[in-house]
């Protein structure tokens, strides 16, 4: 589904405003120039522009918003961010709120484009404060309904197309990454950051089962977009629905390992509720998974609560995630007498050249560090 956003960011829209300006002065050239290239289209973040990329091949050109192994949750726009998105023909996006900077920076950017949120039409789950982890079947619906969730703020890397990479910026440690946010957020009432993990849980991708519903989105929006070439995007979402399928069978296959009284996550941040779903994993940890990407730091408490869930648990390992340093889940691990396992790729795909680097790979890659450290032989 598209959707269309509404407006707050003044210094992008001014910035927005003068990309209009320039492309006026230069109009004829530009119209030329474009007329035999690509689609430019923009992802929010390095999963979904992997995706696009797979479905539109060498029709689309992809610029991404939020670079490898950094967080969306805590992602900050720049005006250049602005100007990808006011050339761009069609905006992808996670959507449920998982990018709650996007709607600003869409409006900001004065772009007619539309935004497709990947999400719509998967199952979704709920998640709710009360408890700390998302829940499963009975409170399943399906996307595109309005839900007002929201998730957060942070750093950039424009993958897949030109790069403006930020390094170790984006990683954002548990004593730092919340301590910013306060003012920038009051007053911002209704159309500002909620950072309430309350409602439909936008963590979509950690399954193949909503990959394929995703892959599918991509293709019907290009398709919509570039009517020239949807056979072409019909046919390549066809055979990478195929893969994206192989891929869960092999999931499934490398968490065989792991028997029913270790399928137990403990993680820095609650992403995996559609996985657990899927697998028939538990996710526990209320304390711990207070440990959101945007949250405050962990109280004392909340600290001493999760070491003795983890004991009281009896897993081997806990697994930190590629989007967050691990200190404060090492400090857990370390009290509690567990390893902790290697990290995860969540919010955002590997570094090029790891086993995590493309959609697919996260995937498996996943399944495999969670088989390896709480399967039988771990």
């Amino acid at each position: 589904m598209i959707r269309r956003r509404s407006v707050q960011f003044p210094a992008l829209a001014l910035a927005a405003g003068a990309l209009a300006l320039g492309a006026a002065a230069c109009g004829g050239d530009d119209d030329e120039a474009g007329t035999d290239s690509a689609v430019p289209v923009v992802a929010t973040t390095t999963v979904v522009a992997d995706i696009v990329e797979n479905v539109g091949g060498e029709d689309v050109d992809v610029q991404t918003l939020v670079g490898r192994d950094s967080d969306a949750h805590t992602f900050e726009p720049e005006p250049g961010d602005a100007e990808a998105i006011t050339e761009a023909q069609a905006v992808f996006s996670i959507g449920l709120g998982f990018e709650s900077w996007l709607e600003d920076l869409v409006d900001a950017s004065g772009t007619e484009a539309g935004v497709s949120e990947l999400s719509d039409g998967v199952e979704l789950i709920e998640f709710s404060e009360e408890d700390g982890h998302a829940h499963g079947e009975d409170e399943a619906h399906a996307s595109g309904e309005e839900d007002g969730h929201s998730e957060g703020e942070d750093d950039h890397d424009h993958d897949h197309g030109d790069e403006h990479d930020h390094g170790d910026e984006e990683k954002h440690s548990d004593e730092e990454k919340h301590e910013d946010h306060g003012d920038a957020h009051e007053g911002e009432g209704e159309a500002g950051h909620d950072h309430s993990h309350e409602g439909p849980d936008p963590h979509v991708w950690l399954t193949a089962a909503n990959g394929v519903v995703m892959a599918q989105n991509v293709a019907d929006t290009l398709a919509a977009v570039d009517p020239e070439n949807a056979d072409a995007y019909q046919e390549r979402a066809a055979a990478y629905v195929a893969e994206i399928e192989s891929a869960g069978d092999q999931v499934s296959e490398t968490l065989a390992v792991v028997p029913a009284g270790q399928r137990v996550l403990f993680t820095n941040h609650d992403a995996f509720g559609y996985f657990a779903q899927e697998h028939d994993f538990e996710v526990l940890g209320a304390a711990l998974n207070s440990l959101s990407t945007e949250g405050a730091d962990p109280s004392a408490a909340e600290v001493a609560a999760a070491v003795q869930q983890v004991k009281e648990s009896g897993v081997p390992a806990i697994f930190p995630e590629n989007i967050v340093t691990p200190e404060t889940l090492e400090t857990i691990a370390r009290e509690a007498g567990v390893e902790v396992a290697p990290e995860l790729s969540t919010g955002a795909l590997g570094a090029e050249g790891s086993d995590a680097d493309t959609y697919l790979g996260m995937l498996t890659s996943n399944a495999q560090i969670i088989a390896t450290h709480l399967g039988e032989a771990s």
